[in-house]
């Protein structure tokens, strides 16, 4: 059952609620005072949280405060209750990242659809981490044991050569070492994406760096970003499309150069990946307005919609059908500096067609175009 906590001083106010979501098929729990009712949280699991603002001693923004600072309450859907219609406090309230206000006095209705549209939005998103953990517990034992035994194994190989005193053929020797050396490229790359993944999401957290971010501004972007997208095509052992990169305009970009950098090279490598080798994958950039749209496109194997909507961390597409290195992280990486930068990032595709990516970036003001 759907276990609530109310968190309300008036005591009329907070049996009449309870009374409500009993009647209603809800499991309740009550405090009187803030202090009580960060106690209770802390102590039981509830499903939603209801909280007044004013209140003595410790008000529903403080309790806000402790229960998003702990990790077992800080997902939690939480509802302020207040009895002003001051626009302070309704701003303060969603500013601090609360799940919905209801200004008392306040219908029945109105409660119960809020608790019902909350919950709602919860249940989205533990189907989704769900999801997401059985895609990592599907593909990270995998993406580690790979190269691992390739490492393993070809170690073993050349161990045993020099035990036993065998002669060593130096073309094997080197095919040994050169597969040792994959594996162990591969283990980096996974190692790195998943590493600036969760940095990035780190960071987002602090505000001064989230802002530094949105200030900065990307100079010498393309002769460095030349040598990533040739070094990445060469990977794939295929043969870069040059015209289309040294063709790119330079103009100062309203994106870190770093991130920048990254996200161009993730698409690019994505399309590489799902691409054949007999297909070719370009990329393109023209200045429209105000922006400077990176345009990649391939002919791979493509995507369906339901697929692009789901683009997150550790989900794959297919994997059952088509062996793909990785976690997926790829695109996730993308949509997140997007995200954190101001920028668009939008994807066409047809499934067996192909796909084309746009990363939208903000040109930096008073920049001209440099060749």
């Amino acid at each position: 059952m759907t276990r609530i906590l109310i968190i309300e001083d008036d005591i009329e106010i907070r049996e009449s609620i309870a009374d409500l979501l009993f009647m209603n098929g809800y499991e309740t729990s009550t405090a009187p005072c803030g202090r009580t009712g960060i106690e209770k949280a802390f102590a039981d699991s509830h499903d939603l949280i209801i909280s007044d603002i004013m209140m003595p001693d410790v008000d529903g923004f403080a309790v806000y405060q402790a229960l998003r600072a702990d990790p077992r309450t800080a997902v939690v859907p939480f509802i302020f209750l207040t009895a002003r219609t001051d626009r302070t406090d309704v701003r303060r309230s969603m500013g601090m990242g609360a799940d919905d206000y209801i200004t008392k006095p306040f219908e029945q209705k109105e409660l119960l659809d809020s608790i019902k549209a909350r919950l709602e939005r919860r249940q989205i998103a533990v189907s989704a981490m769900d999801e997401l953990r059985n895609s990592l517990s599907r593909s990270l034992s995998h993406e580690f044991r790979t190269p691992l035994n390739g490492i393993l194994g070809f170690c073993n190989i050349i161990l045993e050569s020099i035990r036993d005193k065998q002669p060593v053929n130096t073309k094997d020797l080197a095919n040994h070492i050169g597969f040792i050396r994959e594996s162990g490229e591969r283990l980096f790359t996974l190692v790195r994406k998943y590493e600036l993944f969760t940095g990035i999401r780190i960071h987002t957290a602090d505000p001064q760096i989230l802002a530094g971010w949105r200030k900065s501004i990307a100079i010498r972007w393309k002769d460095e970003l030349e040598t990533d997208l040739i070094k990445i095509a060469q990977q794939f052992r295929c043969v870069p499309d040059l015209e289309s990169i040294t063709s790119l305009p330079n103009v100062p970009l309203k994106i870190p150069e770093n991130l920048l950098r990254c996200a161009l090279s993730e698409l690019m490598d994505n399309a590489y990946k799902f691409s054949s080798r007999e297909t070719p994958v370009t990329i393109t950039g023209v200045i429209e307005a105000s922006n400077y749209i990176f345009t990649i496109q391939d002919h791979g194997c493509g995507m369906t919609p339901h697929q692009i909507a789901k683009i997150d961390s550790y989900i794959q597409f297919d994997r059952q059908a088509k062996e793909q290195q990785g976690l997926g992280l790829g695109l996730a990486i993308v949509k997140l500096i997007a995200k954190v930068t101001d920028c668009r990032f939008v994807i066409e595709s047809e499934k067996s067609r192909g796909t084309t990516v746009k990363l939208i970036v903000p040109i930096a003001k008073n920049s001209t175009t440099q060749q």
